[in-house]
């Protein structure tokens, strides 16, 4: 088939002279558009890459920050039992005394065991703003991830449009000089040919006179 358009290409030179310029423009035209929709097709994969990588940093800090809030509780929990085996202890050591619970020595247990509350409570709520912390900052990477992702989604699209028409403004441009040159080439063959028919015809003329 190629070589049947070659042979007619060669036989008839017109025709190659307006078919070539069409080809090679439809060729860049089409490299064009590919070469666009590849940039536009690797951004659209680093759109997808940034919202996994993100949502991957996101969830570890979430479970980073929830195994820290355990860990604390169970300190506190443990903090708690230890101060009230001390206590029941000074309560058994009074009572082997022969010490009544009675007046300052109830008065310090009280008060002792008000502290210690009091400080557990603290710590209780120290290990909550931290979890509260981290659960922030979890949120917030997956939301630079997902504002990266859809920049560059964007970016996909705009590189895609801008590739289309700018292929298809370079292929006009290429026409236009193609066939404007063509257009002006044939008019001035014709031009040559018409020269070369009125020669013939007045020679002729001047023979047979």
């Amino acid at each position: 088939m190629d070589d049947v358009i070659f042979q007619h290409l060669i036989q008839n030179p017109a025709l190659g002279f307006f078919w070539m310029p069409a080809i090679m423009i439809g060729v860049s035209l089409a490299m064009g558009v590919a070469s666009a929709a590849m940039q536009s097709r690797a951004q659209s994969k680093a759109a997808d890459q940034a919202e996994r990588n993100a949502e991957i940093d996101a969830q570890r800090k979430q479970q980073d920050a929830l195994e820290e809030n355990q860990q604390r509780l169970d300190q506190i929990k443990q903090q708690r039992e230890e101060q009230r085996i001390r206590r029941a202890s000074i309560e058994a050591t009074y009572a082997k005394s022969g010490i009544m619970l009675e007046g300052s020595p109830a008065n310090l247990l009280v008060e002792q065991k008000r502290t210690d509350e009091q400080n557990a409570q603290a710590s209780v709520g120290n290990a909550n703003r931290a979890l509260a912390a981290g659960l922030t900052d979890a949120d917030y990477i997956r939301y630079q991830g997902y504002s990266t992702a859809d920049s560059l989604r964007s970016q996909a699209k705009s590189t895609l449009f801008t590739g289309i028409l700018g292929s298809a403004a370079n292929a006009a441009t290429s026409a236009a000089g193609a066939y404007g040159g063509s257009v002006s080439m044939g008019g001035g063959s014709s031009s040559a040919a018409s020269g070369a028919m009125f020669g013939a015809k007045a020679g002729t003329k001047s023979i047979f006179a």
